[in-house]
């Protein structure tokens, strides 16, 4: 079957039969004028190719045979030698108009390539080169669903370039489109044997959407330029805007062929990138307390559309509490992107979350295998109660917090802080007072002035909060500092100016401090606070 190519800079490919590219050299060969008819064709063996045809429009003057060049891979377990060779036909027409070769057959590495006709144009004399075209550039034009291609539009200019301006943008129907900011310097190409200035105008990575021919669409421009090639190089002797010219020019269409991932062997763990990628996952810590935040990190390098690649789940599980994971998509050249996602749980319930398999898989274009990426997550241990049974049943406004140090106290179920001074006898008693008088009549009991006589300062209560080597009295005096005219010291957290996440985080740690889960007294505990909490807390108390 045969197929035309397209070639947007050097277009002298006329067409190709199976394995072989036919062209002339020059595209439009010139009546009268000696030409080449170019049969590339690509070969394993050491035969050179059998050819025949049958000229029409045009006289064969000669042959010649030779080997361009020999390329040894390794693919799939073995090494592979590929060999292309050129068989060059002299020719010449006498005549303008339309030739062509009939009856094709080129017989390669023992198969018959057949085609009933291919025509190309003859003309009465050269071409007029473009002083100014613009041109769409494409890094592949085969390639699977999903695998990245660079696009590029430029403007060459063989003259003058005054302006360059877009006025049509390619539509890119069928493709997923990441814009890059490109800065490429414009520089100097020979095409033809003309001398022409690049200029980068566009430039967008592509990612195919479905199987088939997809088209890069043309780019429309309005360029204004000089007529001749020494107009704008100081020769012109006075030409002024009269000698300039505008005129809308397009970029031709590329097609791509876009072929299927393979079926066979796909893996469940497939995330739909193409393409080589590198995978790193930073678990959290292996033991969190109930209601303590678990961080974890991935990050995916490579060349795929990680626009619109998910995270990928990790635990669900009761024991942890699931919150939306954070993404960060960078570029890295025009080739490549980082993304990294930072994942949040919290402890829920206390409990054993056995270790934890991620397994991730991309398609490598160049195998054409499906490649796997393993790691395991570790066990994770969450300790405590989230739920403790007995909330507080003294106010903080009981505490007449002011400046000085306080007696070192510990706590016990139902938040009755015991004076060391005090009996067992005397904590149940005051708890009795307290739960059924009111707060205002014992404002000032014995209770909380004997507790609170000497009353720290704020710094040394935030460093015993830092260091974990704190009762509930201090916990309680730091938070009701936030808002000293409330009548609870819960009413004070919520009448802060912390966030919402940091008003949550202290109330919960204010209830497992009220628990006897997490009282250093006769259990050896030490309370962890989380760092980025207590620097609210302390912006919040300072600010």
């Amino acid at each position: 079957m045969l197929r035309w190519l397209i070639f947007v800079l050097w277009p002298t490919v006329l067409l190709a039969v199976g394995p072989i590219d036919i062209e002339t050299n020059p595209r439009e060969p010139i009546k009268g004028e000696v030409f080449q008819l170019l049969f590339k064709c690509q070969t394993e063996s050491n035969v050179a190719p059998e050819i025949t045809f049958e000229p029409v429009g045009f006289e064969v003057l000669g042959k010649q045979v030779q080997g361009l060049s020999t390329r040894t891979v390794f693919k799939q377990g073995k090494y592979t030698t590929t060999r292309e060779i050129l068989v060059s036909y002299d020719a010449r027409a006498t005549r303008s108009g339309t030739a062509s070769l009939r009856n094709v057959a080129v017989k390669i590495d023992g198969q018959i390539e057949r085609s009933d006709s291919l025509t190309f144009k003859i003309v009465d004399a050269p071409a007029e080169p473009k002083l100014v075209f613009v041109a769409a550039e494409v890094s592949k034009k085969s390639v699977f669903v999903g695998e990245g291609i660079v696009v590029r539009y430029h403007v060459l200019a063989k003259t003058g370039l005054q302006a360059a301006d877009i006025k049509k943008y390619p539509k890119l129907d069928g493709f997923m489109k990441r814009y890059l900011q490109e800065n490429e310097n414009p520089h100097r190409v020979t095409i033809d044997g003309d001398q022409y200035r690049k200029s980068l105008i566009y430039s967008v990575r592509l990612y195919p959407e479905r199987a088939g021919k997809l088209i890069i669409d043309p780019m429309e421009i309005s360029a204004t330029y000089a007529q001749d090639v020494y107009g704008n190089m100081g020769f012109g002797f006075g030409l002024g805007m009269r000698d300039m010219k505008t005129k809308l020019l397009s970029s031709e269409p590329v097609e791509i062929d876009v072929k299927p991932l393979p079926e066979a062997n796909r893996p469940a763990s497939f995330t739909g990138l193409v393409g080589v990628h590198k995978f790193e996952l930073k678990p959290g810590r292996s033991q969190i307390l109930v209601n303590e935040p678990l961080e974890v990190r991935l990050t995916v390098n490579g060349p795929g559309s990680l626009e619109t690649f998910e995270a990928p789940s990790l635990w669900t599980v009761p024991q942890l509490e699931k919150f939306d994971a954070k993404a960060d998509l960078s570029l890295v050249g025009g080739e490549t992107a980082i993304k990294t996602f930072d994942y949040t749980y919290l402890g829920k319930l206390a409990g054993e979350i056995p270790a934890y398999r991620l397994e991730l898989s991309y398609f490598d274009p160049e195998t054409q295998r499906y490649e796997k990426f393993v790691e395991e997550l570790p066990a994770i241990t969450v300790a405590g109660n989230a739920n403790p049974d007995v909330q507080t049943a003294v106010t903080a406004k009981t505490l007449e917090i002011d400046d000085e140090a306080a007696t070192p106290v510990s706590t016990t179920p139902g938040f009755i802080l015991e004076n060391r001074w005090w009996s067992q006898m005397g904590m149940w008693w005051t708890l009795l007072i307290v739960a059924t008088l009111s707060g205002a009549y014992w404002k000032r009991q014995v209770l909380w002035e004997t507790v609170l006589q000497n009353r720290a300062p704020l710094d040394t209560d935030l460093k015993k909060l830092a260091s974990g080597q704190f009762a509930v009295a201090e916990l309680v005096r730091v938070l009701y500092r936030l808002s000293p005219e409330s009548p609870s010291v819960r009413q004070a957290l919520q009448a802060s100016t912390l966030g919402e996440e940091e008003k949550k985080y202290f109330a919960n740690l204010l209830s497992q401090m009220e628990s006897a889960e997490f009282m250093r007294s006769g259990t050896g505990k030490v309370v962890s606070v989380n760092g980025k909490m207590l620097r609210e807390l302390r912006k919040s108390l300072k600010g």
